[in-house]
């Protein structure tokens, strides 16, 4: 199946106590969950039938369990709503919510299917279609995040660790992995690397790096030109209105009267020149 027909819920294998998950939807607002909103693991509730191995550092699990507490990063959960939750979980954590497993809705995956014609005569393929429906745990890793996570985030002072390095089965980097990721910090001093870009001593890789980098660096042809002429444009305004933005700016508070909002000509300044007004009197 394609990642985009199997919407929903992720699988969950692996548990450990303070194993960092964010939620996948905002069900519960009044806890402050948003999307990708962070949370640490506490503890679990087996399903029937997962067999415990008597280690618990960390679960290799089989099935989905039926219960996983979790407490939100950044939240505190009230008492009041904590003690209504342990009525359905008498061993819930304080401070943790239960997320539990559910089965996303159902959506349709197409797959092509040979059939033989019921005349006769070569097999061909069938467009067919199902309805499907997952059943696991609402909660995704949050140990790694991608450049399209990343848009519109700061991570200032954070202990972030970018991952820049070109694919070893080929292809490169898209324009997105390099300059979103690498403008998320507020110096270039804040920003660490998962691991070096090349080996040491390795020249044709440190070029291939370099070369990459380069090439999504330059702008394309259409979007320099574009850039070329908001630039002239903005001059031209500049200019333009050279005079009437240094009054702007520099008019002394002193001359703010009612007539000064009347020379603007504007009706909507008609109830603050009346306002001002009376004011002054």
């Amino acid at each position: 199946m394609k990642p985009e027909d199997t919407e929903g819920v992720g699988s969950m294998q692996v548990f450990f106590p303070g194993c960092v998950y964010t939620f996948n939807d905002n069900a519960v607002p009044q806890l402050g969950m948003v999307n990708y909103a962070e949370c640490l693991g506490v503890d679990l509730v087996l399903a029937p039938g997962e067999v415990d191995d008597g280690k618990h550092g960390c679960w290799f699990l089989k099935r989905p369990p039926v219960a996983v507490f979790v407490k939100p990063v950044g939240t505190a959960v009230s008492q009041v709503a904590w003690r209504a939750m342990r009525f359905k979980f008498p061993a819930l954590p304080e401070g943790c919510v239960p997320v539990t497993s559910r089965w996303t809705e159902s959506f349709a995956v197409q797959y092509f299917l040979k059939q033989r014609p019921a005349g006769g005569g070569p097999e061909k393929e069938v467009k067919c279609s199902m309805n499907v429906r997952r059943f696991g745990i609402n909660l995704s890793d949050a140990y790694a995040i991608t450049d399209y996570y990343c848009q519109g985030v700061s991570f200032k002072l954070d202990a972030w660790l970018a991952h820049l390095n070109l694919p070893p089965t080929g292809g490169g980097l898209q324009r997105a992995a390099v300059f979103v990721i690498l403008t998320r910090w507020r110096a270039w001093e804040h920003v660490a690397l998962l691991c070096p870009l090349w080996a040491a001593g390795d020249t044709d890789a440190r070029n291939r790096v370099i070369a990459q980098f380069h090439e999504l660096a330059c702008l394309e042809p259409d979007l320099r030109i574009e850039l070329t002429r908001l630039k002239g444009v903005a001059e031209q305004a500049k200019g333009k209105f050279a005079e009437q933005w240094a009054r702007r700016w520099t008019l002394p508070c002193a001359e703010c009267t009612a007539n000064h909002f009347d020379q603007l000509g504007r009706r909507t300044f008609n109830m603050t020149s009346t306002a001002v007004d009376q004011a002054l009197m």
